[in-house]
């Protein structure tokens, strides 16, 4: 029914099915992996805007007292203005590439998205592959974040397909198996998930 069918048969066999074209609307994914990387671009934007705030409060009594003592003793107050600069600009330069790259992997995101949502469009589903999880590298409070790998063999050649990262506590399915959201022209364009309907 998810799918706008309207005649419905039993499969009992959990065998490779591929199905070549969408139904109407297209095929339901969960964005929700994606919509998590989004939300740590925001943490990594407001840590990058923090730092300098914080930053420029932290250096602005020490410029005020350069400034005041500079009648007393100019060359002091000149290196006492300099030295606590120099440290804020470190921090604010962190700050700024934090800014920078949490734009950069916000666009990455945002275009992810939007090309697995035309996937689901015009895509074709190889569904019930044998898969394994794969460390992606991201550990998140102590947890490490797992990918789904599968291999699709177009003309005799294995193919492995790897998902992006997936921030679910649970991972597997209860036929052991994943799908793959593939556009035939394109192998680099895919979308791996379970239940992709």
């Amino acid at each position: 029914p998810g799918c706008g069918s309207h005649s419905f048969k039993k499969i009992s066999s959990i065998d490779e099915m591929v199905i070549k074209k969408p139904p109407e609307g297209g095929y339901t994914i969960k964005t929700t992996s994606y919509e998590k990387s989004k939300s740590y671009t925001k943490i990594f934007k407001w840590i990058g805007i923090a730092l300098i705030v914080f930053m420029i409060l932290f250096d602005i009594p020490f410029i005020v007292g350069g400034i005041l003592s500079y009648d007393a003793d100019s060359s002091f107050a000149i290196q006492f203005i300099l030295i606590s600069s120099s440290v804020s600009l470190i921090f604010v330069l962190i700050g700024i590439v934090f800014i920078v790259a949490s734009r950069k992997m916000k666009k990455k995101t945002d275009n992810d998205i939007k090309r697995v949502n035309q996937l689901a469009k015009t895509g074709m589903l190889i569904k019930n592959l044998p898969y394994e999880l794969v460390p992606s590298g991201t550990v998140i409070n102590g947890v490490p974040v797992y990918c789904i790998k599968v291999v699709y063999e177009v003309n005799g050649t294995e193919i492995p397909f790897v998902s992006n990262p997936k921030y679910s506590r649970v991972l597997g399915d209860k036929d052991g198996s994943a799908d793959l959201l593939l556009d035939p022209n394109d192998f680099s364009n895919f979308y791996v998930d379970f239940e992709i309907y």
